[in-house]
């Protein structure tokens, strides 16, 4: 008679069995589905975000696929040829600075996450908190 013990200890080992199997893609399946997007999607709307939500609706690449193989949906854009409409502004870390401080003296304490949001709100010169992050 087997040891009913056993049989569930091989049971519980199955359970944490995940197969980290990742789809791997080819650049000319990037190529392709960039370009795809570029012939439907005007310049002005032509953002990573716009491209996320496309590729949702069409089961084609996905926006994270093609950053984790590029470096961001922006390099991948220029590798082939593709006109895209990215983030311009690049600041600088002085630049930073200097806005946390302002922030920091506007909300009289550290500032939190919502604080910038507040900020820009009642100021034209805010500056994202993603910003920071990235």
């Amino acid at each position: 008679m087997p040891n009913k013990h056993s049989e569930d200890e091989a049971d519980d080992s199955s359970l944490f069995l995940i197969p980290a199997v990742r789809r791997r893609f080819r650049e000319n399946d990037a190529k392709n589905t960039l370009m795809a997007f570029s012939n439907a999607t005007p310049v002005e709307k032509r953002k990573s975000t716009t491209y996320r939500d496309r590729a949702k609706r069409t089961k084609s690449l996905s926006r994270d696929s093609i950053v984790r193989a590029y470096g961001s949906f922006e390099s991948a854009c220029k590798k082939f040829g593709i006109e895209c409409n990215a983030k311009k502004h690049k600041y600088s870390v002085d630049e930073l600075l200097g806005f946390y401080e302002k922030l920091w003296r506007y909300v009289k304490r550290r500032p939190s996450q919502g604080d910038f949001e507040y900020y820009a709100a009642d100021n034209e010169d805010g500056i994202n908190y993603s910003v920071f992050v990235r």
